[in-house]
């Protein structure tokens, strides 16, 4: 795995590349730094330029926050194409190698949102610290 730069494949902007040789089906996994959940609209995806097959593919996963996955396979071409997933609430998203195992795949423009909603003991926690911060406030302008 690395980072391209004149891939003939892709838009002339540093890409992420793939390559699944001996990997076992690994794949590259995404996740939020810090943890925690995040949205995924959309991404574009390519099979390596120099592969003699015109497409392959690779099934993408996500852990959804709270328990569950959903599967998603992904044809991909030789060129950029978009993907337009909008997954919401997920913390990893794993892809895997190209199924045919014959070459690298190529990811770039992705398209997430870090800004989820927080868990609902994370707004209790937060509301708690507020209304303290209340009661010291008031306390200090009545005395």
């Amino acid at each position: 795995m690395g980072v391209w730069i004149d891939n003939p494949n892709g838009n002339g902007t540093p890409s992420l590349v793939y390559d699944g040789f001996g990997s076992g089906g690994a794949g590259v996994t995404m996740t939020k730094t810090g943890g925690g959940a995040f949205d995924l609209g959309s991404l574009d995806m390519t099979i390596s330029w120099y592969d003699n097959l015109s497409s392959d593919t690779v099934n993408l996963v996500a852990n959804l926050l709270g328990g569950g996955q959903t599967t998603e396979t992904l044809s991909l071409i030789q060129g950029l194409q978009t993907y337009n997933l909008n997954l919401q609430n997920v913390t990893s998203v794993a892809i895997s190698e190209v199924a045919s195992n014959s070459g690298y795949w190529l990811m770039d423009n992705v398209n997430y949102n870090s800004s989820v909603t927080p868990e609902p003991g994370s707004l209790l926690l937060l509301g708690t610290g507020l209304a303290g911060i209340a009661v010291a406030i008031r306390r200090k302008v009545t005395a």
